[in-house]
């Protein structure tokens, strides 16, 4: 009278494989359709470069005010131009506004003698 069901019959098994279809396609398409995940992380990856750049030039900013309460003299490009190749700093360049553009590895930073105006 009663039947002993054991085991998975064929539409709990095909049933089971669609949900993991339709799971599988909306995950990629979060992961590779358009706006997808990677492509939003890589801005955030961008962004955070600048501000670490953005820091570390405030900090350099900060020293030379400092060398510069002791030797006055001392020039924003004098100091920069003394930092070699192997810190990134390629060149600064004098805007002749009061402003110079800084090129640390493959990002150009305005600056004045004061603080950082931008990072691209």
């Amino acid at each position: 009278m009663f039947r002993n069901n054991k085991g998975i019959t064929l539409i709990v098994l095909v049933v089971t494989i669609i949900i993991l279809i339709i799971l599988l396609s909306v995950s990629f398409t979060f992961i590779l359709g358009e706006n997808n995940i990677i492509d939003f992380s890589k801005g955030y990856v961008s962004a955070s470069k600048k501000e670490i750049l953005f820091d570390e030039i405030n900090t350099l900013l900060l020293k030379y005010k400092l060398l510069k309460m002791d030797d006055k003299n001392l020039t924003i490009t004098e100091y920069f131009n003394s930092f070699d190749e192997s810190e990134g700093f390629s060149s600064i360049l004098n805007n002749k506004n009061g402003t110079y553009t800084l090129l640390k590895d493959d990002a150009e930073i305005l600056i004045n003698e004061s603080e950082v105006l931008d990072v691209k």
